[in-house]
């Protein structure tokens, strides 16, 4: 294909660097609590970690020209910080570790002048992860900076999964916000025995205008029933009635399938 008939998604790869979650979302309202743009999520498939995004953040310190970056040796260093130090090697926690509150990140400490105190030898400076939110270690940087000035950096990744009040976006932008973590046992199921991942009310599409939405909705059910991918864009020459011609082959009343709901039992057809 000659350069100038590529699409930009084909020079940024799409196909091997997907941006978003493919997830089963039922068109339909359930409850009150999915009216309009907001979201009903099912809460289990948020436990095993759907939409689930991260927070990076860093400690830093710089060393001053006393300062010693290593362990703390409790019997001869006053001042240690009610904190664990457990985690700390030669000084700094490692690439990989799960940093809980009030663990130490960087041990570090000076000497005590002499005659200061007779018991130790020096006073704690070390640096104490404070925050409440469990996070993950992703980089450790020892080195100078243009100053030549000793520092040490640790990056973190703090993993946030969904919660009420998070914002959501297709492809085609239509937009919700997450109005319900519901119980997994209180989704519709399908009469297969599947939960979707979402909930959405069909009425925001005509006040979005969305139109591409239902098209992708309905070709991405023929492709996940026949394991292939389709361009489902809007401005292509894609035939609806033939997509819903062959959903039908395969069972499926245009695009429509049938549920039960999980709160009152009854059947329920949702898009």
């Amino acid at each position: 294909v000659p350069s100038n008939e590529k699409e930009m998604d084909d020079f940024a790869n799409k196909y091997l660097f997907p941006n978003g979650l493919n997830v089963m979302t039922a068109m339909m309202c359930y409850s009150g609590y999915n009216q309009k743009d907001s979201l009903i999520i099912n809460k289990a498939a948020r436990d095993r970690g759907v939409f689930a995004g991260s927070k990076f953040t860093y400690y830093k310190t710089e060393l001053e020209q006393k300062d010693i970056l290593d362990n703390p040796d409790a019997s001869k260093t006053d001042g240690l910080k009610s904190a664990s130090y457990e985690k700390l090697v030669n000084g700094k926690v490692q690439k990989g570790d799960r940093i809980q509150q009030d663990d130490v990140l960087i041990g570090k400490y000076m000497p005590l002048p002499k005659g200061k105190n007779d018991k130790y030898l020096y006073i704690d400076k070390s640096i104490v992860y404070k925050e409440s939110e469990p996070a993950i270690v992703t980089d450790i940087v020892d080195d100078r900076n243009e100053d030549d000035i000793r520092f040490c950096k640790v990056g973190l990744r703090k993993i946030r999964p969904v919660a009420v009040g998070d914002k959501f976006s297709s492809r085609s932008g239509q937009k919700g916000i997450c109005a319900l973590l519901m119980k997994e046992t209180d989704m519709p199921v399908t009469l297969d025995g599947i939960h979707p991942t979402m909930i959405f009310n069909p009425h925001g599409i005509p006040s979005r205008m969305t139109c591409a939405q239902l098209i992708e909705s309905l070709y991405s059910n023929l492709c996940a029933i026949k394991g292939t991918h389709a361009d489902g864009t809007i401005f292509n020459n894609v035939d609806i009635d033939s997509i819903q011609a062959e959903l039908e082959d395969y069972g499926f009343t245009s695009g429509y399938e049938r549920f039960i709901s999980g709160i009152t039992g009854e059947y329920i057809d949702s898009l």
